[in-house]
């Protein structure tokens, strides 16, 4: 593996194999949707409700949460808008960051890295990130986003990426956690996936997952989203 100053692998080393080991472009390339079936939890308070995600080549997107008495948890991107209902906020068409960052959720072949959309890409010294030794990599996007990606020292698999959102509240900085790898067909995707702010820590667990059974229909934004979107010039 080709190796940075001080002899750690090279950032593109480190990005390489990850894409490889969770089966590269060409596994993308040959699936159409995928949709993924488990629960969403929030620790602190004892929730835990079903949870399906719908993803849809090239970026439409939608997370839908059933959370009992206090209704629907829904987020997504139609290939346009992404947008979000969640109880006690009503539906929102998002702009600016939080859109950015689910336009990058939506993304069909996220669990890649395109090189091409990084101005620079840093490795920094060899770190502990949850109980495991990583190389971290700094990668900066075109757009100006910052953010640190940890690969395992020992799987060379993602374990999280650490950034900073802008949301409602102002800036917020976000870990996401990537844990328990398991094989779907010819993808190798993570099962657990954890996301930590400083107000609040959520869990999706994958179950099941299942290719080329969805279509765009799948991911339309509810009629409440849609009569917020101005229609097209």
């Amino acid at each position: 593996m080709p190796s940075a100053a001080g002899g750690q692998p090279s950032a593109e080393a480190l990005i390489a194999r990850h894409d490889s080991l969770v089966g590269g472009r060409a596994a993308f390339d040959r699936l159409t949707s995928m949709r993924l079936t488990g629960t969403f939890g929030v620790p602190m308070v004892g929730l835990e409700a079903p949870l399906e995600i719908v993803k849809v080549r090239p970026n439409r997107f939608i997370l839908r949460a059933t959370l009992g008495p206090m209704g629907e948890l829904l987020t997504g991107h139609d290939g346009t808008t992404a947008w979000s209902i969640q109880p006690g906020q009503g539906p929102r068409v998002l702009q600016g960051p939080e859109a950015a960052m689910m336009a990058s959720q939506a993304d069909f072949f996220a669990d890649l890295h395109d090189l091409g959309q990084f101005a620079s890409l840093t490795v920094l010294p060899t770190e502990r990130f949850e109980g495991r030794e990583v190389h971290p990599v700094r990668l900066v996007r075109r757009t100006g986003e910052v953010l640190t990606e940890y690969f395992d020292a020992v799987t060379g698999l993602s374990a999280g990426v650490r950034t900073s959102v802008e949301g409602p509240q102002g800036a917020m900085e976000v870990v996401a956690v990537l844990a328990d790898y398991q094989r779907f067909g010819s993808l190798l995707l993570p099962t657990t996936r954890r996301q930590q702010t400083a107000m609040l820590e959520t869990v999706l667990r994958i179950s099941a997952v299942e290719f080329d059974r969805a279509d765009a229909a799948a991911t339309q934004p509810p009629e409440s989203i849609r009569a917020l979107i101005p229609p097209a010039p």
